[in-house]
């Protein structure tokens, strides 16, 4: 029975423990809803402290400092402070993908982007 409730606990701790450090590269698409729209590739260099995530975010304009970085699972989310407007990520890890979006405001416009990146 101990041996049982072991191997139950070691499962559920492996599939929790994503670890985000690490240099991640791959593509974004930007949509904004003025009909604007650009595709690029994307950065991040992240750190992970259990729960805590910190890092860059790496744009053509020179690398940006994530804000508010979090970890909850195979979930990080975190912020980034763009010439524009202050961007949201959601992010997921999804078979050695992270995959999500990201949203700001800038003006009255919403930008949308969506990426797809790999670890390096």
């Amino acid at each position: 029975m101990k041996l049982l409730f072991l191997a139950s606990l070691l499962f559920c701790l492996s599939l929790s423990a994503a670890d985000f450090t690490g240099t991640w590269a791959g593509n974004f698409d930007v949509l904004m809803t003025d009909g604007q729209s650009m595709k690029g590739k994307v950065v991040l260099t992240l750190t992970q402290n259990a729960s805590e995530l910190t890092g860059t975010v790496g744009s053509p304009d020179g690398p940006l400092k994530i804000i508010n970085g979090k970890v909850d699972g195979d979930r990080i989310t975190f912020e980034v402070q763009t010439e524009g407007p202050k961007m949201a990520f959601n992010l997921r890890l999804e078979e050695e993908h992270i995959r999500g979006t990201a949203k700001g405001d800038s003006d009255g416009t919403t930008v949308s982007v969506k990426l797809d990146l790999v670890r390096n």
